[in-house]
C-alpha cells in the first residue's frame, strides 16, 4: 500500500513538471513519500 501511495504521488508530482530524480533528491525531513507513510 505504501508503494502504491508513493507511485500515485510520483504521478501527481510528475504531472506538475517534477521529475522522479528531483523527488529522490528531496531531503528526508521534507519528503513525505520516504517518511511518515510507512
Amino acid at each position: 500500500m505504501c508503494i502504491d501511495f508513493k507511485h500515485r504521488m510520483m504521478i501527481e508530482l510528475h504531472s506538475q513538471g517534477v521529475t522522479i530524480e528531483e523527488i529522490e533528491e528531496v531531503e528526508p525531513e521534507d519528503s513525505f513519500t520516504s517518511q511518515g507513510v510507512i
